[in-house]
């Protein structure tokens, strides 16, 4: 038995001397794995990212006029256009037919020494369609219109040197005062 024992043993040994040895493990470097991976997604971004492009720009057509005995030269030619300031609106714009609904009477007494742009918008009752009326009403000017009923801001510029703002309701037939002031913008009703 010692004889078998020892011969096991013989065998292991000499097994475990001729077999190949385990590998030690190298240490990871957590920080430069960390930078390899954060490096490698900023380039994937990167590379993901749409490239800025500028938008198109006008560019004159050139134009060839060839003369009798010369070569055809090209000729470009650039046209400006200037615009003086626009005047400003004056009517009415609305979101469909408002003839069907009920108007009232406005007059409108520009008492300053310079033009005067009055505007309403609003909205129509009954109907509650949007209504945009903008009126140019010049110095000592009485100005008379219909608006449909409903409830208007109102916005009155005195020539760029004053702007007054008011909230009114028209709500029936009567004839509905505003007078312009350069202190004061008055709403006189019935």
């Amino acid at each position: 038995m010692k004889k078998l024992t020892l011969l096991t043993l013989a065998f292991v040994f000499l097994f475990t001397a001729c077999a190949p040895a385990t590998p030690t493990p190298e240490p990871i470097d957590v920080e430069a794995t960390i930078a390899a991976a954060a490096q490698a997604m900023l380039e994937g971004t990167l590379t993901a990212m749409p490239t800025a492009t500028l938008p198109p720009t006008e560019t004159p057509t050139p134009t060839f006029t060839p003369e009798p005995s010369q070569t055809p030269t090209a000729t470009f030619t650039a046209t400006a256009t200037i615009t003086n300031t626009p005047e400003p609106f004056t009517g009415s714009l609305s979101s469909g037919d408002l003839s069907n609904l009920p108007h009232g009477d406005i007059l409108i007494l520009n008492e300053t020494e310079d033009a005067a742009i009055i505007t309403f918008q609003g909205v129509t009752s009954p109907g509650e369609r949007a209504v945009y009326y903008s009126w140019r009403v010049e110095k000592g000017q009485r100005f008379v219109t219909r608006i449909p009923w409903g409830s208007y801001d109102i916005f009155v510029n005195i020539s760029d040197k004053k702007i007054h703002t008011s909230r009114v309701r028209i709500y029936n037939y009567d004839k509905t005062t505003f007078v312009i002031r350069m202190d004061k913008f008055l709403v006189q009703g019935p």
